[in-house]
């Protein structure tokens, strides 16, 4: 995971975890706390208000890719690099030169 390295030796002993600091990683972490509380709030919704089965196979499936998709949105506003979202990019500007 991304902002976070595990110590080895010296006055930390093995597997003892150190957070990264610095603006970036805070907003990798912020980004992905910010992500999976839209996850949860949208199988929460789907479940409680649109009684969708949220165990089914394919609603599982879906939720990955909403979930990827959230990802590159919430990472976009929070200016974390997101391989999707720059995948998404050289596809559209691909698609602009056609």
């Amino acid at each position: 995971m991304a902002g976070v390295l595990t110590a080895h030796g010296g006055r930390n002993s093995m597997g003892d975890v150190l957070e990264f600091t610095g603006e970036y990683y805070t907003r990798v972490k912020r980004s992905k706390e910010m992500a999976d509380a839209l996850a949860l709030n949208f199988v929460e919704y789907a479940q409680e208000v649109l009684g969708m089965d949220i165990s089914s196979q394919q609603f599982t499936y879906d939720m990955a890719w909403v979930m990827k998709f959230t990802e590159v949105l919430v990472d976009n506003e929070m200016g974390v690099a997101n391989r999707l979202s720059t995948m998404m990019e050289s596809l559209k500007a691909s698609e602009n030169r056609n």
